[in-house]
């Protein structure tokens, strides 16, 4: 009951938001190389670099204060789990409301209004689509010299990821390649996949299309969708020229352009039919090892310097973050300290 006098209530405030902010939620790159700010963490730095969530001072980084008993080794969490916890209950949005009364700090430091609509926003709209705050992506800075032209870039950074994925799966992971034929009305049905087997995976199925059944696994997907934009390269990755991959930043060119897609893909059921969301909810809670985050964390490992995850706030886990070379990244900073990059080891 509740919540749905908050649902109704915060109509008037989505309008606003939507008018004000989502309409101009990325800038367009500029052919200037973005330079590194200390006073900012990596993640925030990462996001400044690439346009998104710039315009107006949405983003900032909320600031902690530094335990008195952490010693300087705890600033990295790969050894001070606490520490990680403490951060987190700092940047943790528990639900919108709380934010816009002001009660506690929103997940990356964006205003109140504006990161408390989009919270509660995520709770119950789907559609239109996302801004991209609430969508997890992948973002490259390909150094141009990889490649002759954007479709050469758009090939390249492709087997890369094929590469770091098969990297990325758990040890006791599998790989197999099926064909799913099939007679349409017109023409014929013909669609390859990657199975992956094992762990989590093996209570999926791969869905087929026609009489028969799909194999249990997971899909995986990897593909890099259009043509990158051109851009220079922020300052820590040399300033240069480069190809740039992001899924916001050319929508004039299509909706897919730039946009990399490597994933692990589940369904409940072999086959084309009805679905039962419940039973797919409980094969994503049991993927382990296999969950999306996982796969593109290790992924982030796998790949170069210039290609970074941007992980979205949900309602089951409300703290942003970046993934980058096997480590996860948030946007917080210690108050009055020089070491900004408050990170989490693979």
């Amino acid at each position: 009951m509740y919540l749905n006098l908050i649902k109704v209530a915060s109509l008037s405030l989505f309008a606003a938001i939507l008018s004000g902010c989502l309409s101009n939620q990325t800038k367009q790159q500029e052919q200037v190389s973005y330079q590194y700010n200390p006073e900012h963490s990596l993640a925030l730095n990462f996001m400044l670099a690439s346009g998104t969530m710039v315009t107006d001072g949405e983003i900032k980084d909320a600031e902690i204060d530094r335990p008195e008993s952490a010693s300087s080794e705890a600033l990295d969490f790969q050894q001070a789990q606490a520490t990680r916890n403490l951060a987190v209950d700092a940047i943790s949005l528990h639900d919108g409301i709380s934010t816009l009364a002001g009660l506690s700090p929103p997940p990356v430091g964006v205003s109140s209004g504006f990161h408390g609509g989009m919270m509660l926003l995520s709770l119950f709209v789907n559609k239109p689509r996302k801004p991209i705050f609430l969508r997890s992506h992948y973002v490259a800075f390909m150094p141009k010299d990889m490649a002759h032209n954007q479709i050469e870039a758009a090939e390249v950074l492709r087997g890369m990821l094929k590469v770091a994925a098969l990297k990325a799966l758990p040890e006791d992971a599998e790989v197999r390649h099926v064909v799913n034929e099939w007679k349409p009305l017109i023409g014929k049905g013909h669609k390859e996949h990657d199975v992956v087997t094992g762990g989590g995976c093996n209570k999926s199925y791969v869905m087929f299309y026609g009489k028969e059944n799909g194999p249990v696994g997971c899909k995986m997907v990897i593909d890099v969708l259009g043509e990158p934009g051109i851009t220079k390269s922020p300052s820590w990755l040399g300033g240069e020229d480069a190809y740039f991959f992001h899924p916001e930043k050319y929508k004039r060119k299509g909706p897919g352009e730039g946009l990399i897609i490597a994933r692990l893909d589940v369904s409940e059921k072999p086959n084309i039919g009805w679905p039962d969301h419940d039973k797919r909810d409980e094969i994503i809670s049991g993927l382990g090892e296999y969950s999306r985050e996982k796969f593109a964390l290790r992924i982030s490992e796998h790949m170069p310097n210039w290609f970074y995850v941007y992980i979205a706030p949900t309602k089951s886990d409300p703290v942003p973050k970046i993934l980058y070379q096997g480590k996860e990244y948030y946007f917080v900073k210690w108050k009055n300290e020089s070491n900004n990059n408050i990170t989490r080891a693979l």
